[in-house]
């Protein structure tokens, strides 16, 4: 049996002390937000501070935006660079983009 996450997340410091809770809703939306703004103004750096500037002005809890920017990272990963690869992987093999990367990660000490 599958069991449903929580519509709110409690926040705990290291301690375990409570220090907020998050509505997971408004999570998933913000980050499918934040992903596609970026997605969408890829190429232009000038849009891409203007949407940090503006995110960063917005939220008011940084814990938050830091939740909000991991979400984001990861659907962009899942829902715009995998679909991405696919495409390449099958229309131009000879350039090796998901190698590269791989590359570039074990380059920048990632975990591999």
């Amino acid at each position: 049996m599958t069991q449903e996450p929580p519509d709110q997340v409690l926040l705990v410091n290291d301690a375990g002390e409570p220090v907020g809770m998050v509505d997971m809703a408004q999570l998933e939306a913000d980050s499918a937000r934040l992903c596609f703004e970026y997605a969408a103004a890829a190429g232009d750096p000038d849009e891409l501070d203007r949407i940090v500037e503006r995110w960063a002005r917005e939220v008011a809890d940084p814990s938050y935006l830091g939740y909000v920017s991991s979400a984001a990272l990861a659907l962009m990963t899942t829902s715009v660079l995998d679909p991405l690869l696919v495409v390449l992987d099958e229309a131009a093999p000879q350039f090796r983009f998901r190698e590269k990367l791989r590359e570039m990660r074990d380059q920048m000490g990632g975990d591999g």
